[in-house]
């Protein structure tokens, strides 16, 4: 048995400390990134949080209700950020999430739901939701001596404008 609820600020440390623990949180996944999205566009927040018969929380999805006369009425997972996959333990948890999220959908009005992930997802509604897999991310070890850090770049642009910087500087 599993219940979903919206959250409310009260709830953030709830929230952050199931996000800290699992390994594919990110920064965006923080409640500060809430705040700070929901004080600098006005965007109303969707923190949804699946908890199991026991009230422990087995995953969490961050949405957003972004309203544009480009784009219409529509849920955002995480606007502003690279990725937002929904953070869960298990498959089960993720579709029961993702029903949650589409029953929330009709609600509101609301003709689309994004989602931008990292990996593909299996076993959702692809008529209700819009799945971004095209955003990429670019890790680097930092801690790196320079001289290896910048051979671990591609050439590219970055590798250009870093030489053509030491000349210039």
């Amino acid at each position: 048995m599993y219940t979903i609820e919206k959250i409310n600020s009260h709830d953030d440390n709830k929230w952050n400390n199931f996000i800290l623990a699992h390994k594919n949180a990110s920064i965006y996944h923080h409640s500060s990134w809430k705040s700070l999205i929901e004080t600098t566009f006005g965007y109303e927040s969707f923190y949804y949080i699946l908890k199991n018969n026991k009230n422990e929380i087995v995953a969490v999805a961050p949405f957003f209700l972004v309203k544009s006369k480009l784009t219409g009425k529509r849920f955002v997972s995480l606007p502003f950020s690279d990725f937002s996959d929904i953070l869960a333990c298990n498959n089960q948890a993720v579709k029961i999430t993702f029903e949650a999220v589409i029953k929330s959908l009709e609600n509101h009005n609301v003709s689309t739901i994004l989602l931008k992930v990292k990996k593909e997802i299996d076993n959702f509604d692809k008529d209700k939701f819009c799945i971004d897999y095209q955003n990429k991310n670019h890790i680097l070890e930092l801690s790196l001596p320079p001289d290896k850090l910048f051979n671990k770049f591609l050439k590219t642009d970055i590798k250009r404008n870093i030489k053509k910087f030491n000349r210039v500087a």
